[in-house]
Formats: structure tokens, sequence, C-alpha cells
């Protein structure tokens, strides 16, 4: 018995750096599937492209502008397709990704360019999105956070 013990001990540890290299390639994986998810969310956001958006942003969407306003997915749709809010361009620059196993965060510095209601904005921002993994395998957008820099 003590052998068995001795045995499966061993083989533990044998295994250990086998499990740790396939965790760290999972969040290898996945990271890339987060920033992925950020160009598709980029696209979808200049050409208007609803359908697109409906599927990236999760109905439990938290998503909280520089200026404070913090809309839902619906909100934030509606804004969108009435034209109050159009976005020209988002340049992405330090974009780290944080595995988080179920959910993927995306931090970056941001610059958006566009227009809130007819007026003009060129913005430097901080930005934090957090992707949540679906049951489907998909990612969601659940959280998306702005802090306008100097």
């Amino acid at each position: 018995m003590k052998k068995l013990v001795i045995l499966a001990m061993a083989a533990g540890l044998l295994a250990s750096p086998v499990w740790a290299q396939g965790q760290k390639k999972a969040g290898r994986l996945a990271n890339a599937a987060a920033k992925a998810q950020e160009d598709i969310w980029v696209a979808a956001v200049r050409a208007n492209d609803f359908a697109a958006l409906d599927k990236l942003l999760s109905e439990q969407l938290v998503y909280t502008h520089s200026t404070g306003i913090v809309e839902t997915k619906a909100q934030y749709l509606a804004k969108l397709k009435s034209g109050d809010q159009k976005y020209a361009n988002i340049e992405y620059s330090d974009v780290k990704t944080f595995n988080l196993g179920r959910a993927q965060v995306v931090s970056a510095t941001v610059r958006m360019t566009g227009a809130t209601k007819g007026v003009p904005f060129d913005n430097k921002l901080k930005m934090l999105h957090v992707w949540a993994v679906q049951p489907d395998g998909s990612m969601q957008l659940v959280a998306h956070q702005t802090t306008r820099l100097q």
C-alpha cells in the first residue's frame, strides 16, 4: 500500500509540468480570442453592424462611458441606432489581456474619434473590457469602462 501511495505521488509530480503547460497554452488561446473579439467589436461599432453587436453584447452589459454615463445593452444600441453616438475610429495601444477562466479582461489605451449628438470628439482613454465565455463557447462583452487620459 505504501508503494502505491508513493507511486501515485510520483505520477502526480510528473504530470504537474504537463498540466501547467496545458494551462498556459489554454490561457494564450483565450487571450488571443479576447483580442479577436475586440477587433470584431471595433469593426461592428464603426460599421453600425447592429446584428453583430447584438450577438457580441451581453444582455447584462454595463457600458460606462468616460463621461460617467452608464448604459445597458438596449440603451447603448439605441444611442448607436439613433446616430447620437458615432465612432469614426478606435485605435488600440498598450493592450494587455488577462485570462480569468470563464472571463477574459482586456485593458488598453485607446484613441476614439467620432461624434456624440453631432459634437466631434477625439479622446485618449484607458479602456477595460470584460468578455464572458458563454455555455456555447462564444464570448460576449459584459462590461465596458473608459477613463479619459490627459
